[in-house]
């Protein structure tokens, strides 16, 4: 969470798009085992 900001201010919306889609998967397979 706290990496976000600093990526956003490095100028490196790829690298933050791509930390973006790991915690999407990441919250996405918890979903999957809970339910």
């Amino acid at each position: 969470m706290v990496m976000v900001p600093s990526l956003l201010h490095a100028g490196t919306p790829e690298k933050g798009c791509l930390l973006f889609n790991h915690l999407n998967e990441t919250v996405t397979v918890k979903v999957s085992m809970e339910s």
